[in-house]
Parts: structure tokens; sequence; C-alpha cells
């Protein structure tokens, strides 16, 4: 699964890391280049860019 989708996910970056290859820090280097590229402010940002682009779909996000 893709970064991107684990943070819609509401997963923190120590949880992304433990289900992927990736360390902590790794993982928080790819949520600010996400925010960047994107021109997100935060992580709603995030998730209202991969909703609108069809990265996501509501039924995949754990919303409560």
């Amino acid at each position: 699964m893709k970064t991107i989708q684990l943070i819609c996910k509401q997963l923190t970056a120590k949880e992304i890391a433990g289900t992927s290859r990736l360390g902590n820090r790794s993982v928080e280097d790819y949520k600010r280049n996400i925010k960047e590229k994107n021109g997100a402010r935060n992580m709603v940002g995030i998730a209202m860019y991969a909703l609108a682009n069809d990265l996501v779909k509501m039924s995949e996000l754990d919303l409560f």
C-alpha cells in the first residue's frame, strides 16, 4: 500500500514505518514531500488531494 493511502487511514509515522520497510524518519520525509508537491498544508490536505485524485476511496478510509 502506498504511503499516501496509509496516511489517509490515519496511521502515524511510526505505524506506517512498522507496516513497510521504511524508517520513521523516511516516513516523515515522505509526508513532508507529499505536502510540498501537492500544496497541502497538513494531513487533511493530503487526504483531500488523495480523494480528489482517486488515490483512495471513501470506503477504504477508517473515518471513525
